[in-house]
């Protein structure tokens, strides 16, 4: 976990495996504007963004950045709710 994006952008490119989960409001860099620079940093990491009151145009706007999922909150954690497990194993 990472107290904003710009600390995450400077360790990225020394990983080897994982997920990014994020929300689409943040200080400093929007999780669509993170997503996208991730996408040059590491093109095959997967990244779930998720968002509170969110609307069409939000949820395509962050499936034509490569999104691999966008989850809307509040969300119910069940188990048929399970898309940052399955976008981290299970790389786009």
């Amino acid at each position: 976990m990472h107290a904003c994006a710009a600390d995450l952008l400077k360790i990225l490119p020394d990983a080897t495996a994982g997920c990014v989960l994020t929300d689409i409001r943040m200080p400093g860099m929007t999780g669509v504007e993170l997503q996208r620079k991730l996408k040059h940093i590491q093109p095959d990491l997967p990244v779930v963004v998720i968002a509170g009151g969110a609307d069409i145009g939000l949820a395509v706007e962050v499936s034509k950045a490569g999104a691999s999922d966008f989850i809307e909150k509040p969300f119910r954690a069940k188990p048929a709710n399970r898309e940052p497990f399955f976008a981290a194993n299970h790389p786009a």
